[in-house]
């Protein structure tokens, strides 16, 4: 349950500083709660990764269906990818790691500390 919840925590902290700071303001949003709600390793990483993950994922699924997949069917295209679904499997990955990371590093970040 602990993880459920710290996933979901990392999203909704994600979300609310995303509305004002920087995209990569999503590592220190997985850093903070990581740092303050204790687990081990693999479990930050995972709670960041997949709480980013699942954000980003819904986050341009919402963008995309406000356009009627029109910039995701381009961008498709010139990245050669053979439908644009696959367009939402690399941005939920390259956020999740960029979550997982900054997840793991607001572990070590606690670690040090204790």
């Amino acid at each position: 349950m602990k993880f459920v919840i710290t996933t979901a925590v990392t999203a909704l902290v994600a979300f609310a500083m995303g509305l004002f700071l920087p995209w990569y303001s999503i590592a220190l949003a997985a850093g903070l709660v990581a740092a303050l709600l204790p687990q081990n390793a693999w479990k930050a990483f995972a709670t960041g990764f997949l709480g980013i993950a699942l954000l980003w994922l819904a986050v341009a699924l919402y963008m995309d269906a406000g356009n009627n997949h029109l910039l995701s069917t381009k961008i498709a295209s010139l990245l050669k990818l053979p439908a644009y679904s696959y367009l939402f499997v690399v941005t939920a990955v390259v956020g999740g790691l960029v979550g997982g990371l900054g997840a793991l590093t607001g572990y070590f970040a606690r670690a040090l500390k204790n």
